[in-house]
């Protein structure tokens, strides 16, 4: 196993500006953000990480061709799949099981490479039913104005003991076996660390 930090300054700025755009939306809006505990270890060494904006590290497993394309240009959930359970979006999880899952192995040597990425999750909503053909979160509804919406998806973890997959045919939720995290904007997620790994 192998890590590497990833030190690339306009993904950084990108993503410290996207957190500040926000905090002004949520105090614009009057959002209060809900804790979200952290699952994974801080990685962070210099204490920049907020738990307000219930910021943490995730996973994201990916193959060796798109390792280049994200470490240099971030992720793009304009090139996401639609039908993806949550729709279009970046999918991450604090599981280094089910990061693994989605990290394929080079034809060569066998290795994998996932990335742990620093992402703000805000205001997230956790989801009981699949949400396909999504490209941002739902709408708050309430006494939100129409269009606000939540910051992120969290599909709720549930036994799928006695269940043949995550969704079923009328779009339920069935069953995660680990938590999975889905961000609508790149700039919410800054792929810190890169690490190269084999399954044995």
């Amino acid at each position: 196993t192998e890590i590497e930090r990833n030190e690339n300054l306009h993904l950084w700025k990108a993503y410290w500006h996207g957190k500040r755009e926000l905090v002004d939306r949520h105090y614009a809006y009057n959002i209060r953000v809900r804790p979200t505990p952290a699952k994974l270890p801080d990685f962070d060494k210099d204490g920049l990480v907020d738990p307000n904006l219930n910021e943490m590290f995730l996973f994201h497993g990916t193959s060796h061709e798109m390792l280049g394309v994200i470490a240099d240009h971030g992720f793009d959930e304009r090139v996401s799949a639609l039908n993806g359970g949550y729709g279009a979006g970046i999918y991450l999880t604090d599981d280094f099981c089910k990061a693994s899952e989605y990290a394929s192995a080079d034809s060569a040597t066998g290795d994998k490479v996932l990335f742990i990425n620093r992402v703000v999750l805000g205001d997230p909503i956790f989801m009981k039913s699949a949400l396909r053909n999504a490209r941002r979160p739902p709408e708050r509804g309430g006494d939100f104005s129409p269009g606000t919406t939540f910051d992120s998806v969290i599909a709720t973890t549930v036994s799928t003991k006695f269940s043949p997959g995550p969704i079923g045919s009328g779009g339920e939720v069935r069953g995660e076996e680990h938590r999975e995290i889905v961000v609508y904007d790149h700039h919410q997620v800054y792929p810190e660390y890169i690490v190269h790994f084999k399954l044995v």
